[in-house]
């Protein structure tokens, strides 16, 4: 048993570096960074049913460019449609915007950008050295504001929901639904991570969210 799943996951070890090889090659990033992982093993075999194995990882990844151009919707496209073995979710930024957020004490930044997870370097070297310590004092000043924002802003969209199902106004009511969802999750995001999310794509929302728990993509 031990000797398969060592083997499975070196299977999919090379499996994640010809990827990480062609999305390198596709976009030409200055780093990437992995900050989140997590990883499920299944295996069945008996009497009555053929062995049967596999091996499922999910990714959260931060992409570094040189350009300020924005390229989100490609690089999350490009992993939707090439890997295959799990979930992939790709945050992208430029070095200007990364440089910009850790002098500004930014918690999701300063903690990806310093930990031991470059998996990419397009010169071999982690230029991200921030000089300026984390304040976790700022951090929580900064989710507290938000949390004030958007829990009412969640609720409200929710009463909405109530209103518009009561009325028979299906399509309404889903559109609040959604509302709803996003606004937890951004919330969620926010707090365990310190990371401020810019799109509305529930998919995303719920695989960066798995970077800190299973419960919301569960739910």
């Amino acid at each position: 048993m031990e000797t398969q799943t060592s083997s499975t996951a070196a299977e999919h070890a090379f499996y994640f570096k010809e990827f990480i090889k062609s999305l390198a090659e596709k976009f030409q990033p200055l780093q990437i960074f992995c900050f989140a992982k997590s990883s499920t093993l299944n295996e069945s075999n008996g009497c009555f049913i053929e062995e049967y194995s596999s091996y499922i990882c999910n990714y959260c990844l931060l992409l570094v460019t040189e350009s300020n151009t924005r390229i989100d919707f490609e690089v999350q496209e490009f992993a939707n449609r090439y890997y295959k073995q799990g979930s992939m979710i790709i945050l992208s930024h430029s070095r200007e915007n990364l440089e910009k957020a850790i002098n500004a004490n930014d918690r999701f930044f300063i903690t990806t950008s310093t930990t031991e997870q470059l998996i990419y370097s397009h010169d071999g070297i982690n230029q991200c050295d921030p000089s300026v310590p984390f304040i976790p004092t700022q951090s929580a000043i900064k989710a507290n504001k938000d949390l004030a924002h958007r829990i009412p802003l969640a609720g409200g969209f929710l009463n909405g929901a109530g209103e518009c199902l009561s009325k028979a106004q299906f399509a309404v009511c889903t559109f609040m639904l959604h509302q709803v969802v996003e606004q937890c999750l951004i919330i969620l995001i926010g707090a365990y991570m310190g990371y401020r999310t810019e799109f509305h794509n529930i998919v995303r929302l719920l695989g960066i969210s798995r970077a800190f728990s299973e419960q919301p993509f569960n739910l």
